[in-house]
């Protein structure tokens, strides 16, 4: 078991540098400077106005560790 838990250690780590690799190579446009938004942000809406083709990886609603995480009440 702790054998597993090094391996996803470093798996994450790998996964942590990718990420990074890929913002400073420029690959996402973003404003110099520009400071995130400190109110709601709709998922619908960024979707809808993404200039590329919009990626949801996972939307988690429940763990079979933690149990429920979130009640989703509404799509819309």
């Amino acid at each position: 078991m702790r054998s597993l838990k090094l391996d996803m250690a470093d798996f994450l780590d790998a996964l942590a540098r990718e990420a990074l690799e890929t913002v400073e190579s420029g690959y996402y446009r973003a404003e110099s400077g520009r400071r995130p938004c400190k109110g709601m942000l709709s998922l619908r809406d960024s979707i809808v106005n993404c200039e590329h083709a919009p990626i949801i990886a996972e939307i988690k609603p429940a763990s079979p560790a933690g149990g429920v995480i979130r009640h989703i009440t509404s799509f819309e």
